[in-house]
């Protein structure tokens, strides 16, 4: 889930995503107060509206988070907000979105700021199969309108209850028809934007399945390709999934060889 930090531009220095952040908050308090995205004009409106500096807002992934996270109850108001006992750690920090004030200087949720006013997660892998001596990756093509197609790897959105692992699997049989086993130590994650108001979050593994044969789900997958190494960033239609593809490229050469 996210919850949000609201800190002043000064402070973090431009350095959110660096080094741990909130020392000299532990220090001051114990913990650094967060809050959910339904309580961020509350926060600021009635807190911070006197501080003239800039406000930026942390957006913070709490499945990377590191320390501690209490959710306490607030005695001036009674309500539950969320604590965290220690430092922000950098990779818990999806993002940092400027808090931006109206004329009259009242804080207001911005069209940026609004894409992290939800949160999906879905979970998928790069599939690996071996055709002679060399690994081919799958890629599927999907229908995102106008007859156009995109190329991505398989995914879908985690159930109620899942592991990661288990919606990779499940996700995979559903919309390509193999059973793979999933190499739990390549992990990597992106972030996008694929409709107003929510932000998704894609998680990758790698995985190896003993088939070649794909039966493309109906109405979800349109096409498939089996890629030589050289030739999947060619074919991928997002960015992010091309960075995701280096980053396991050189993991994969390294556990086949090894």
């Amino acid at each position: 889930m996210l919850i949000f930090h609201i800190a002043e531009e000064k402070i973090g220095q431009g350095k959110f995503k660096d080094e741990p952040y909130g020392d000299f908050l532990v220090k001051k308090d114990g913990f650094i107060h967060c809050c959910t995205f339904d309580q961020l004009l509350e926060v600021a409106n009635n807190n911070l509206k006197d501080i003239n500096d800039d406000l930026m807002v942390l957006c913070i992934n709490t499945f990377y988070l590191k320390s501690e996270l209490k959710w306490e109850r607030n005695n001036k108001n009674n309500k539950i907000f969320p604590h965290v006992y220690g430092l922000i750690n950098s990779e818990s920090i999806m993002e940092e979105v400027e808090l931006k004030r109206n004329e009259n200087g009242d804080f207001f949720i911005s069209d940026e700021l609004f894409n992290y006013s939800k949160y999906e997660k879905s979970c998928g892998a790069v599939i690996g199969h071996k055709f002679n001596d060399n690994y081919k990756f799958l890629l599927i093509g999907f229908d995102i309108g106008d007859k156009k197609i995109c190329w991505g790897f398989p995914k879908g959105h985690m159930e109620k209850n899942e592991t990661e692992i288990e919606t990779v699997k499940r996700e995979i049989k559903e919309e390509v028809g193999l059973d793979v086993k999933v190499i739990s130590d390549f992990r990597s994650s992106t972030y996008f934007s694929y409709k107003k108001g929510v932000t998704l979050e894609a998680v990758y593994y790698a995985a190896i399945s003993d088939s070649c044969y794909v039966k493309c789900q109906e109405c979800e997958v349109e096409k498939y390709l089996w890629c030589d190494t050289k030739d999947v960033c060619n074919h991928l239609t997002f960015d992010c999934d091309k960075v995701i593809f280096d980053k396991l490229k050189v993991y994969f050469e390294e556990y086949i060889n090894g």
